[in-house]
């Protein structure tokens, strides 16, 4: 899989685990509350989502202009 490829898998993974963290008190997933597992788990989501976006955006070495 080529770089792009990559970054929308990522991209797709870390809006899923933001998604989720977000859910996860509504759906009776979590204790009330914001708790230390919820606030890792959507800091590693940003980050996921972060490198899939700029992976997604970047140009590669092989990659021809235009």
């Amino acid at each position: 899989m080529n770089k792009k490829t990559w970054g929308i898998v990522l991209i797709v993974l870390g809006v899923l685990m933001v998604v989720f963290d977000f859910l996860a008190i509504p759906l009776h997933l979590a204790s009330a509350g914001f708790g230390l597992k919820q606030i890792a788990l959507l800091i590693a989501g940003i980050v996921v989502l972060g490198v899939g976006l700029v992976l997604s955006f970047s140009k590669g070495k092989n990659q021809k202009p235009g």
